[in-house]
């Protein structure tokens, strides 16, 4: 091997068996993190079911923001997504 690495890489077989299942496995991971920060996202976005009265007298529904994390999360997902469901260009 140390004598001829490049010959050595060109022998070896792809791991063929094992390529599909991890893709899958990858893929089912990835789209559950998309579907939870969408779903954690959604329910902290929902208004909150308080009115209070402001200093002018007037009425403010109380809302939270939605934390940078999930959006992080997110968008990360859906990018690695979009990465890995590409067709190759080869074929």
């Amino acid at each position: 091997m140390s004598k001829d690495p490049i010959g050595f890489i060109n022998r070896l077989e792809p791991p063929t068996s094992w390529t599909k299942g991890i893709f899958v496995i990858v893929i089912v991971i990835v789209g559950l993190a998309l579907l939870g920060s969408i779903v954690i996202s959604a329910w902290i976005a929902a208004p909150i079911e308080s009115v209070v009265e402001g200093p002018n007298g007037d009425k403010i529904l109380l809302t939270r923001e939605i934390d940078d994390f999930f959006v992080m999360i997110g968008s990360t997902a859906l990018g690695a997504l979009a990465g890995m469901l590409v067709p190759n260009p080869k074929d």
